[in-house]
């Protein structure tokens, strides 16, 4: 399969996985779940999910172990970013309009280009660049009508302290924040890639995230006064509790393998896919109507990224799509490493 091909597929299976994602946070919610509760149970799930992936990709536990034993750093910086992610994740689609925080968090495509372009020397294809600007346009119509409400509250604060209410806009940061971290982990992982660091080191670092997050959970929910992290939750808790963590696995993988087939920027272009179909969730099942500016937003950035794929699949020049993890460190009985062998052994051109 042609890497840019693979990478894509990838993206879009990731994409389209979490989409429930919201959804099901919200019903976990109803179910009796408070948000230190569902971010343990959550985040448990997951990395138990990602681990057993890791490991089947790696062909086993001690091929695992050993390709992590050679990158334990970069393995501890990305899962540092992961779980920064994780946490922002969790609390901006409780603590905001899930249609306006996931369109915030769509802005990770912007955040993604300019450090690729700035630490890995990447540079985009002319589709590409105006993809970035049309997307970051069509978060404008949603995000810059809270900016004068946040500002607002920028000078109640300042004036009366910290008694001041803080507005719902706020929180807008929190998604706005997530998104950079999305971006920062995508290319990170992309820069270990192009250095021929072990494969293991990125995709262990999805579960190490998620022992860290759960620890920092229950940490704040104890504080926070939760004296248990499993009184009052029904069986539906537990049912949306797997499928959601299954979906945040999938995502997750994702995030770590489509970089090294796609410079990040298209990878996160390609993700933003959830910003369209997340609301569709909350709609059918909760009857939540998002506002206009939602929507004519979301519309704008539906339309640029299937203008953009359509573009990618007609270009004759991909060569910048091909494989990149080729690196003496990696598991030979890694699936990912034998398909860099196979596009290696086809002369596949590399990216410089």
């Amino acid at each position: 399969m042609h890497g840019r091909t693979l990478g894509l597929a990838v993206a879009l299976a990731g994409t389209i996985g979490v989409t429930p994602d919201a959804t099901l946070l919200r019903l976990m919610e109803l179910a009796g779940g408070a948000t230190m509760v569902i971010t343990v149970w959550r985040f448990v799930v997951s990395g138990l999910f990602n681990l057993v992936g890791t490991a089947l990709l790696h062909g086993g536990i001690h091929p695992l172990l050993s390709g992590i034993r050679s990158a334990p750093r970069e393995m501890i910086l990305g899962s540092a970013i992961v779980t920064v992610t994780n946490v922002g994740f969790v609390y901006s689609l409780l603590k905001v309009d899930p249609a306006k925080a996931l369109l915030l968090i769509s802005l990770n495509p912007l955040w993604a280009a300019l450090l690729g372009y700035a630490c890995l020397g990447d540079t985009m294809e002319r589709r590409t660049v105006v993809a970035q600007g049309v997307a970051l346009l069509s978060i404008a119509l949603v995000f810059v009508p809270n900016l004068m409400e946040m500002m607002s509250f920028a000078l109640v604060l300042a004036t009366d302290g910290v008694e001041a209410e803080i507005p719902a806009e706020v929180y807008d940061m929190v998604p706005l924040v997530t998104g950079f971290s999305i971006a920062s982990f995508m290319t990170y992982s992309r820069s270990c890639s192009l250095r021929g660091i072990s494969d293991a080191s990125m995709e262990a670092s999805l579960s190490v995230a998620a022992v860290l997050t759960t620890a920092l959970a229950i940490y704040v929910g104890k504080r926070q006064g939760v004296e248990s992290f499993t009184a009052g939750l029904s069986w539906n808790f537990w049912l949306f509790l797997a499928i959601d963590g299954l979906c945040l696995a999938g995502y997750n993988g994702a995030l770590v393998i489509a970089p090294r087939y796609l410079p990040s920027a298209e990878v996160a272009l390609v993700l933003l896919g959830e910003t369209i179909l997340g609301p569709v969730w909350v709609f059918f099942v909760f009857g939540t109507v998002p506002s206009a500016w939602t929507l004519i937003g979301g519309a704008v950035l539906l339309l640029t990224l299937v203008l953009h794929e359509i573009a990618g699949m007609n270009s004759e020049d991909e060569g910048h799509g091909q494989l990149v993890s080729i690196g003496p460190r990696m598991s030979p009985k890694s699936s990912v490493n034998r398909m860099s062998i196979k596009l290696a052994d086809a002369k596949a051109p590399m990216l410089p």
